[in-house]
């Protein structure tokens, strides 16, 4: 990342280059005060591949943001004359909870790290010993720490670390409680395991029959699958040492 621009009450901006998924990609970012960040970028050799990225980090009490995150648009322009990607397609046709899942398990990456960062940073000050942030890609992460400085109150103190990842990671408390599409998808689940469950004991007592194994296989297939997504609109976790 550049250098920002000369931060003042509205932010400031700056630009960024890296590589990703095999290809380098450079653009545009924004911090626009007092929480919304922009990107804006393009693929090396590529002249449909455009990244856009908005986020909202909106302080709702201290230690604690709620994150809403705008990916560019869901629904395919019929006049572009650009191939769609494959990226593209699949965010289209997904449905929301889904990609919600997604978007819970990419932030679950860096959630431990940013809270115990924070209470670290909070224990030891702002003085020039508090951090070591030698890289470019750390400039931004400098700019925005003078900001805040300057521009921003921040009340305090912070509330204790959470130790029990179960709370850190709760996301039907964070997130699925409050999000209609799944919390649906949580009672959509309920009903297709109750109705699975009664298709199979009818077809355990027909079982005599070949439609009915073939039936009552099905059953089971769809409640191991009913059994591996539930706990994803539930708890979140994320295991640094198993990420290769």
């Amino acid at each position: 990342m550049t250098s920002p621009s000369e931060a003042d009450e509205q932010g400031f901006t700056f630009e960024f280059e890296d590589r990703t998924m095999t290809m380098r990609r450079r653009g545009q970012g924004r911090f626009k005060a007092p929480f919304a960040i922009e990107y804006a970028g393009e693929y090396e050799n590529s002249t449909s591949r455009t990244f856009n990225l908005s986020t909202l980090l909106i302080p709702t009490k201290p230690g604690w943001s709620r994150i809403i995150i705008y990916g560019g648009p869901t629904k395919k322009d019929k006049k572009s004359k650009e191939k769609e990607t494959l990226f593209g397609v699949l965010f289209r046709i997904l449905p929301t909870w889904l990609l919600h899942q997604f978007s819970n398990r990419f932030l679950d990456s860096d959630l431990a790290f940013l809270h115990f960062q924070e209470q670290e940073r909070e224990q030891r000050g702002e003085d020039a010993d508090s951090y070591f942030m030698p890289a470019q890609s750390d400039r931004c992460v400098v700019a925005l720490r003078k900001w805040v400085l300057k521009y921003a109150h921040i009340p305090g103190p912070l509330p204790p670390a959470i130790s029990d990842r179960s709370v850190l990671f709760n996301r039907w408390a964070q997130h699925s409680d409050k999000c209609r599409h799944c919390s649906s998808a949580a009672e959509g689940i309920k009903k297709w395991r109750k109705n699975t469950f009664r298709v199979l004991a009818v077809s355990i007592i027909l079982l005599k029959y070949a439609t009915a194994r073939f039936v009552a296989v099905g059953c089971l297939v769809m409640l191991r699958i009913l059994t591996a997504i539930e706990p994803s609109l539930r708890v979140g976790e994320f295991k640094h040492y198993k990420n290769n």
